[in-house]
């Protein structure tokens, strides 16, 4: 199933010895393969450094009614990765040309071969592997609504001027115009691509690495 991220911010965060150890803030995307490698969570007090990164592949469970994510992370492992990320084989909290943080890819326009069609709103993801699906596209500012653009047809990430290039022409992007039922608006949407299957979007309710900067 596709969910966009926006939904999870501030997602309450929970370890496998059943602990609450804070509150979703943010996912790091490697570009490179589409695909959400970390969560950032914030933490409570109980770790100074107030921030810890978990790799998606600890994700054990998604209560999409509870709005909780619980992993397979004891308390202290996440106190283990807060003051040492490399002890859980995660990069430093730091730029990459690779890791970028999926808040900050939100108003980055999007370059297709012969011109601007919007700026990115949301990124889709399954909640099994957590690969980005489609890059919800904001396209007021030419054809009006929103695009989902799929992920593989990114050329290339420009962080100096927080474009993202893809590798159609507008004209065909506009076969990747939404249904009325948005799938960040409502609660189930058949989404069509250029030669792409139909796939279902089910969206929830409700709502450092480098930001493009």
């Amino acid at each position: 199933m596709l969910r966009r991220l926006r939904d999870l911010h501030a997602w309450t965060v929970e370890t496998c010895d059943d602990r609450v150890v804070g509150h979703v803030d943010d996912f790091y995307l490697d570009h490179r393969r589409w695909i959400a490698r970390f969560l950032v969570v914030k933490t409570t007090s109980w770790v100074p450094q107030r921030k810890a990164l978990i790799p998606t592949l600890k994700i054990d469970g998604i209560d999409w009614d509870g709005a909780r994510i619980v992993t397979s992370m004891t308390r202290e492992d996440v106190r283990k990765a807060a003051s040492n990320p490399s002890w859980i084989d995660t990069p430093m909290v730091e730029p990459t040309s690779w890791l970028h943080s999926v808040q900050g890819t939100r108003g980055c326009q999007i370059q297709a071969l012969d011109g601007r069609i919007g700026s990115v709103e949301d990124l889709l993801a399954d909640d099994d592997h957590w690969r980005i699906q489609y890059l919800a596209v904001d396209t007021s500012q030419w054809i009006g609504g929103s695009v989902l653009v799929p992920s593989e047809w990114t050329q290339r990430v420009d962080s100096q001027t927080r474009m993202l290039h893809v590798d159609r022409l507008r004209e065909d992007l506009k076969s990747c115009l939404a249904t009325r039922r948005s799938p960040w608006r409502g609660d189930q949407a058949c989404v069509v691509t250029r030669n792409h299957d139909a796939s279902k979007v089910n969206a929830s309710a409700g709502s450092s690495a480098s930001r493009f900067n």
